[in-house]
This record gives structure tokens, sequence and C-alpha cells, in this order.
């Protein structure tokens, strides 16, 4: 960050990256804990970040891609638009929006029955982070096309769109996805941490395909 000498101490990042110890006092990284001025971010990890609609058009094709690596594709094409944090906040009602977490709100499947009107993602996400939530939100979009019942469990639902990102990260080999993949294991929340870990285990034991017929024929797992 200054350019000196780290000295006889350093800080190390989860990424690995050293700073010399008179950075300790500023905020750290979301993403890596590296020394962040300014915050959320570090410049190494800020550098990523996806921060207009031009930037999501160079970007989606790859996470298109892998997602269809998955088996996760739309019926119909869906956009996927940008927005700023304040927004998606202020529409995060959860009779009208399907959300992407429920503490910091992320992206939201905006849909009226199987009509995917569109997904939206909040701006200024780094690239690991926002192609994490757009696997999230598209695996909403293929159950809303598909007719999946909106009265299945929350955790089931979310659990299974957040092992939808988690298998998005695995494909990536940027180390912020392994972080990201971490704190999804650790997550407490019941619906996004335990509905996935349940979710998960389900399609180790049973495997996708079952798992997907059993959640759209009788709204549980196998």
């Amino acid at each position: 960050m200054c350019g000196a000498d780290v000295g006889d101490a350093w800080l190390v990042s989860r990424l690995t990256e050293i700073f010399c110890t008179r950075h300790g006092e500023l905020p750290g990284c979301e993403m890596c804990g590296a020394p962040a001025d300014p915050p959320p971010y570090c410049a190494s990890c800020a550098a990523t970040t996806v921060t207009d609609q031009a930037a999501v058009r160079v970007v989606l094709p790859a996470v298109r891609r892998d997602l269809h690596g998955l088996g996760i594709r739309l019926t119909r094409p869906v956009q996927v638009e940008l927005v700023p944090r304040r927004l998606i906040d202020h529409l995060a009602e959860p009779e009208l929006w399907d959300v992407g977490h429920p503490s910091t709100v992320s992206g939201m499947t905006i849909s009226v029955g199987d009509q995917v009107l569109r997904l939206t993602v909040v701006e200024g996400l780094p690239l690991m982070r926002f192609g994490a939530v757009v696997a999230h939100e598209a695996m909403h979009a293929w159950m809303a096309q598909r007719g999946f019942s909106e009265d299945l469990a929350t955790p089931l639902r979310e659990g299974l769109c957040q092992l939808t990102a988690f298998s998005w990260l695995r494909r990536q080999t940027d180390p912020r996805a392994a972080l990201i993949r971490e704190a999804m294991e650790r997550d407490p929340d019941p619906d996004y941490g335990d509905g996935f870990r349940t979710v998960r285990d389900a399609v180790l034991r049973k495997g996708l395909q079952p798992v997907l017929a059993a959640l759209r024929s009788h709204g549980r797992l196998p």
C-alpha cells in the first residue's frame, strides 16, 4: 500500500498478500481481510468489482457458460440489472421480492408466477461475489420457470439456490471463490446456511435430479 519495507513483522491477508503493520488500524476487506482504504474492499478485491451494465455485459457470458455446465439453463432469457444498494434494500419486501440473503440483500429475482421479469444484483460487488449472486438468483428463476411451488419451504428453496452458487464457485480459479465457499459452509443462518447443508447432503446421497424431482413434485427431499 505504501511501498515501504515491511520490516521484521507484517500482516498477511487470506489471499496471502503481505502488508506492513502500519496499516493494521485500517478496516479489513470484506472479502479477504486485507487493509481496506477505503473500505469495504482492499485495492486488490476492489479491482474486480462489477460497477456498471457495461461490466455486466463483459462478465456475464462466462457466468452463464458455467451455469450451463451445471445444467442450469433458463427457458427464457432474463436480464441481469445492477442497482444501487439503497434501492435494493428499499425494495426488499418479502411478499413481493425473492431476496438473495436476509441480512445483507445482494440480489433479487423479480417474477410473477412463472414469468421472471429480471434478476437484480447490487452494484459494486467483486466478481466472484457477483457471480455467486447471479448463480443463486438464476436458480430462483429456473425454479419459477419450471413451476416449482411458491410454498416450497424457505430452507429448501434457498438451500438449493445456495448449492447452485456454491457449485458455480467451485468452477472458478480465483482464490476469492474459495473464501466465499468457506463462509457459505459456516453460515449459521437457518435458511441460507442450514438449508444449504441439508440440500447438499441430500444431493450427495441421492443425486441432483432425484432431489429436483422430489422438490418439484412433493415439496420435500427424497
